[in-house]
């Protein structure tokens, strides 16, 4: 039997995707509520949310991160991939 680690809440609704990025530091949530929440996998608190900002209320089917956690991409159940990047982050 696994133990729990942490639970992580902010989401309003279903998480449709979770990843890590490679260095473990970092996990990306993708949500029924159209965000994706970058966390810190030492507090468990969100230390980003990002939003889609073309308008679209898609919800998040995929999310990925870069090494460093700086940039992350999501897809949605309507084809559409976004890349998102801290300001002055580099890819």
């Amino acid at each position: 039997t696994a133990e729990v680690l942490k639970e992580m809440e902010g989401h309003r609704y279903s998480v449709l995707a979770v990843a890590f990025a490679p260095d473990g530091a970092t996990l990306a949530s993708g949500s029924d509520d159209t965000e994706v929440r970058l966390w810190s996998t030492s507090t468990g608190w969100t230390a980003r949310v990002l939003r889609e900002m073309s308008g679209r209320k898609l919800q998040i089917s995929a999310v990925g991160t870069k090494v460093s956690g700086s940039t992350a991409m999501s897809g949605t159940l309507r084809n559409i991939l976004t890349h998102y990047g801290a300001p002055g982050a580099e890819d």
